[in-house]
């Protein structure tokens, strides 16, 4: 028997969260869903610990130049300005409804325009850009934060498809962007009753719930914000207990 949960819902404000910008069209193109949970196994948690984290994700990604490259790149009137890269990663660090951008260190790479050299100048990008819908890839300088008020100043050079592989995006540890983050903590049990907190941040806001459910001691299953656990025991501090997984997820598979 499933039993029905109580909640308190109150928005609130969270600080210390820094996220990159992601246009908002992209992010089914390259988000997904991590749990941090075990499944089949008895569990326990003290009061103040979670008993479930889910992220929902867009992942980190990078493109290793192995040695020192030079190119030069067509700019302003067609004229060509080099471009050097030394060897070390691009980092996946914009993504548009089009285009993702892996981006070097400003250490990493010299380009020479408007006739100085240019580097930690840079403030947008130099590396490589991949269509989302093509997969075609370009070498590209944007330096439109240099030329902000006059429009995009945007210099790219096509990567020959047989060059293509050197410079597949491989994923990282590091998430590019955390979207949204969920999680229940055990509150203790008093009252007779189980409580929880449930915390869903969205950047720099999130949702908070108070939850609370009857139980009377003996092993039964309780559903939580659409996921299922099997309580065994609880006391004021202490909480054992299984994940059973997503509601939604065990319908798919009958």
């Amino acid at each position: 028997m499933i039993k029905l949960i109580f909640a308190l819902v109150a928005l609130v404000t969270l600080t210390g969260c820094s996220m990159l910008p992601v246009n908002e069209q992209s992010k089914e193109m390259v988000d997904f869903d991590t749990f941090d949970g075990q499944f089949g196994k008895r569990l326990e948690a003290k009061k103040g610990n979670n008993i479930f984290i889910e992220e929902k994700v867009i992942e980190g990604e990078s493109i290793n130049i192995p040695r020192a490259i030079d190119l030069q790149i067509p700019g302003p009137s067609f004229i060509p300005f080099p471009v050097h890269f030394e060897p070390g990663d691009l980092t996946l660090t914009k993504i548009t409804k089009s285009w993702k951008y892996y981006c070097a260190d400003a250490s990493k790479v010299n380009v020479t325009m408007y006739n100085k050299k240019k580097h930690e100048d840079l403030k947008d990008c130099v590396g490589i850009r991949i269509s989302i819908a093509s997969n075609e890839y370009y070498w590209v300088v944007d330096d439109s934060s240099y030329n902000k008020g006059f429009g995009d100043a945007l210099w790219v050079l096509s990567i020959d498809k047989s060059e293509r592989d050197k410079y597949k995006p491989v994923t990282i540890k590091k998430y590019f962007k955390i979207l949204k983050v969920s999680r229940f903590i055990y509150e203790g049990y008093y009252d007779d009753a189980l409580h929880f907190s449930s915390l869903e941040t969205f950047g720099p806001t999130g949702k908070s719930k108070l939850i609370w459910l009857k139980f009377e001691g003996k092993p039964e299953v309780v559903q939580i914000n659409g996921y299922k656990f099997k309580i065994y025991s609880a006391d004021a501090n202490l909480l054992t207990y299984e994940n059973l997984g997503s509601v939604a997820l065990q319908g798919s598979q009958r």
